[in-house]
């Protein structure tokens, strides 16, 4: 009987205790939030994030995957292939967590509202050097290769 009353303030004691309650139960929205912002932009994606194609689309969504990364969702992204518009700004906005391949390709415009895609002060000034932002709808302009690998770091061969 004394073991059993025991073993009950021991249960009762732990289970009260905020140790045991707190960190797993916290941890799993962040991480469902953040993997949910992250597929709304670009897609389920494992760690890395592998992005071999995009078109980008909204930029408040890229923009929460963008901030899902920062803070831990994902500890790198890699960009092997298309990566356009909002895509292009996710990529910005993380770029110290992005590597890209030789098969990256960045493509930039205005947005549907007329003002340049919200890109890095450096990416910007470069674009408006350089032809300035497409208009929406248009051919949207390509960073060539060689520029690309000056704003990002190139991936580490397998």
């Amino acid at each position: 009987m004394k073991l059993s009353f025991g073993m009950a303030c021991l249960v009762l004691a732990l289970a009260a205790s905020p140790v045991l309650t707190a960190s797993p139960a916290a941890a799993a929205p962040h991480d469902d939030a953040g993997s949910q912002a992250i597929a709304r932009a670009i897609g389920n994606c494992s760690d890395p994030c592998v992005i071999s194609g995009s078109n980008g689309g909204r930029i408040v969504d890229f923009r929460a995957a963008a901030a899902a990364i920062q803070n831990g969702a994902r500890k790198s992204v890699v960009i092997d292939g298309y990566c356009a518009s909002a895509c292009m700004t996710l990529a910005s906005l993380v770029r110290s967590k992005v590597c890209i391949t030789s098969r990256a390709v960045f493509a930039y415009h205005k947005t549907n509202f007329g003002r340049p895609i919200p890109l890095g002060s450096d990416l910007n000034g470069w674009i408006s050097r350089n032809g300035g932002y497409p208009e929406f709808g248009a051919t949207p302009g390509v960073l060539p290769d060689r520029v690309a690998q000056s704003f990002w770091r190139q991936c580490k061969s397998t």
